[in-house]
């Protein structure tokens, strides 16, 4: 019987075991792969839906940021720009305050020699005129410029009103004997007067000599025509004509009244 030799046998027995062996390998590598693949699929797309989910989130947290950004930079741009206008703003403030300083020191330098011509003036004024200063300045707080400038005017418009009209007055004056006599006073404006007595026995005139206002005795007046000037003036009799004398010479004949 043939039998055949042992060695060709146990050595293509020995290649079909490693044969199976091999592709038995090679399906167990096959199938890690195939695993790891599956599972990076699932990893991937897991990664997608959850970028799905988060992306509008992000672009919406971006555009946030754009428009804050733009915002700050916008609010930067305005501070820098307000701080130039307040600079410029500061520097017009100083400038202002200094020329209003330098009004201010003019309009009391101008305020003083105003206020000098007005004390100067006012012992040339008709007493009642001088009175009404008095009461002006009585009240006057020296402290205000703004008080001052205000009677300076009140007085200036008074002595304007009281020079633009015929006015009556009636006083006490001191005759040249001494005694006290009660006369009406008509006032050509603030620069003449005439006075008389109700008995007519008293007359005279009054106005500025030598820097002061002053009254005197004139007995050579017609007292009854300028107590009828009076009374007409004082709506007591009929309007007419009357011719009163005006006194020019420096002193009167009579003497002054005090």
């Amino acid at each position: 019987m043939f039998r055949p030799p042992l060695l060709p046998l146990l050595l293509s027995g020995c290649l079909g075991l490693h044969a199976q062996v091999s592709l038995a390998a090679n399906v167990s590598n096959t199938d890690k792969l195939v695993q790891q693949w599956l599972s990076l699929e699932q990893q991937s797309a897991a990664l997608e839906q959850e970028w799905q989910q988060t992306e509008p989130l992000l672009q919406q947290r971006l555009q946030l940021l754009r428009a804050e950004k733009k915002q700050l930079q916008s609010l930067l741009a305005h501070k820098q720009q307000d701080a130039g206008s307040v600079e410029e703003k500061r520097a017009q403030l100083l400038e202002t305050q200094n020329q209003l300083e330098q009004d201010q020191a003019k309009t009391q330098k101008q305020l003083a020699v105003l206020t000098q011509a007005l004390a100067a003036l006012q012992p040339q004024l008709p007493p009642p005129l001088a009175q009404q200063w008095q009461k002006e300045q009585s009240a006057l707080n020296k402290t205000e410029s703004s008080s001052q400038l205000q009677v300076a005017l009140a007085q200036l418009s008074q002595l304007l009103e009281f020079d633009q009209r015929i006015s009556v007055n009636e006083d006490t004056l001191k005759a040249p004997e001494g005694q006290q006599v009660v006369v009406k006073q008509l006032f050509l404006g603030a620069s003449y007067a005439w006075f008389a007595s109700q008995d007519g026995s008293f007359s005279g005139t009054g106005r500025s000599i030598d820097g002061r206002w002053q009254w005197s005795f004139n007995n050579t007046l017609p007292s009854q025509a300028i107590l009828d000037a009076i009374a007409m003036f004082e709506k007591r009799r009929a309007a007419d004509f009357i011719q009163l004398p005006i006194v020019l010479s420096a002193t009167e004949p009579e003497g002054a009244a005090q």
